[in-house]
This record gives structure tokens, C-alpha cells and sequence, in this order.
């Protein structure tokens, strides 16, 4: 029986999400270098990991969009935000402290504005992108460009 092509196309567009990432060559070439691994096996472990912390504070995109809203709302009233604090969301709620030891997604960016869904959902896309390059690269490299297609 030959492969039907178009319906194992279908099924893997359903079953994954691909990730494209611009990295710059000489730096990309010397971690393939190090990695004991291929790389898509080490992604795909590394996002795991990284998702467990977040699930582990139950943080979604649903609860972080309603956390951001409040947020908003809450502080609509308030002069400005402490420069020595941070105004960050766990799935919960949003929470103001000292350090972050909670470990949320920051939601300060929506102080004083209107949000959308939209511009929430590209800010947590740009939270969440700005992790992965921590997780993957350490941080102070800049030229990781993680596009995440088709997030609805």
C-alpha cells in the first residue's frame, strides 16, 4: 500500500509545533560542537524542563491574559510603579515584590495601558523567547530569533 503523503503531512502539522531559530553561525557551530546530543532531542528536553517550572506555577497563556487585565486594572489609579520592585503574574494572580521569588511573568509593560488579547499574547510570546535564549544560550547573547507559529 503506497504512503499517502498528504495525510502524514496533515497528522504532523496537528501532532507538532515547529520552531525556527536565527542563531548566529559561529556561535551556533561551537555549541553543536559541544552538544553531546542532536540538538532537536536537547530542545525538546530543555522546553520540558522549562515548562515543568512554569506548570508548576500554573502559568497558561489564559491565566496570564486574565492576570494581565487585572493587573491593569488594578493599578489604573497609581501614580507609578516602584522602580525597586516587581509586578509579575504565577496563573494566579499578578503579585508585587522584592525579588521575584515566586518566579512569575513580568506584567509591569501594562501599567497605564489598554490591553488587548492580542498584545498580551505577543508579550507573552516575547517573555517566554526571552527565557528559552536564558535557557539555551545563557544569558548576553542576542541573536536568538525564536518564531512560535500558529499560537491559537
Amino acid at each position: 500500500m503506497p504512503r499517502n503523503i498528504k495525510k502524514e503531512y496533515n497528522w504532523e502539522k496537528e501532532k507538532y509545533k515547529r520552531l525556527v531559530g536565527k542563531i548566529d553561525k559561529e556561535i551556533a557551530e561551537k555549541f553543536l560542537e559541544k552538544l553531546d546530543m542532536p540538538f532537536a532531542l536537547w530542545l525538546k528536553k530543555e522546553i520540558k524542563k522549562y515548562m515543568k517550572g512554569l506548570n508548576s506555577m500554573n502559568c497558561n497563556l489564559k491565566e496570564y491574559i486574565d492576570s494581565v487585565k487585572k493587573f491593569s486594572k488594578d493599578t489604573k489609579d497609581w501614580g507609578n510603579l516602584d522602580k525597586y520592585n516587581h509586578y509579575t503574574s504565577d496563573g494566579s494572580d499578578w503579585k508585587e515584590s522584592s525579588d521575584n521569588a515566586h518566579g512569575g511573568l513580568d506584567v509591569s509593560w501594562a501599567f497605564h495601558k489598554d490591553v488587548t488579547d492580542d498584545e498580551i499574547k505577543e508579550n507573552f510570546i516575547k517573555l517566554i523567547t526571552e527565557n528559552l535564549d536564558c535557557i539555551i544560550f545563557g544569558n548576553g547573547i542576542e541573536n536568538l530569533n525564536i518564531e512560535i507559529q500558529n499560537l491559537d
